[in-house]
């Protein structure tokens, strides 16, 4: 009667997954050999995310191209704010436009202030192509970029 009895017993185990090829995994088990524990099935790991590429922070160094011309932005502090100036050098007669943007942001949220138009500088010129004077904000970002007929000239950067 006894054969009947465990016969439904490693049956069970069989099932559950206890018992391999007649041995126990585990040592409890009708005395077989010891088995590392069995590895419970796991979720694949999520996918990995690339993160967007940051855009390259505003530096306060100009960035020359191609031009007998320079470009750069000074910032005075004043007792009121700041004065920004877009100054442009002429190494050669050139003419050309000029796009300077102010984005001053705060808590309160984000503001632009745009400057424009066309310029014309002789041979060792330096032009003050606009001025303007701001109040203290939390943050101001500063561009001017300077182009003729062929395309960008020269682009400077600031920021606070």
């Amino acid at each position: 009667m006894r054969p009947l009895l465990i016969a439904p017993l490693l049956l069970s185990l069989v099932l559950a997954g206890c018992i391999a090829d007649g041995k126990s995994s585990e040592p409890e088990l009708l005395g077989g050999p010891a088995a590392s524990p069995p590895v419970a099935a796991t979720a694949p790991p999520p996918p990995v995310r690339l993160a967007e590429p940051s855009p390259p922070a505003l530096e306060a160094e100009p960035v020359a191209y191609r031009a007998p011309i320079s470009c750069d932005i000074r910032t005075t502090r004043t007792p009121d704010g700041v004065l920004i100036e877009a100054i442009a050098r002429a190494d050669a007669p050139i003419d050309g436009e000029y796009d300077l943007v102010i984005t001053q942001s705060s808590r309160a949220g984000a503001s632009d202030v745009t400057q424009g138009g066309p310029f014309r500088a002789r041979s060792g010129e330096t032009l003050t192509l606009a001025s303007t004077e701001l109040g203290s904000a939390a943050r101001l970002a500063v561009r001017l970029t300077l182009r003729d007929a062929d395309g960008v000239l020269c682009r400077s950067a600031w920021r606070t």
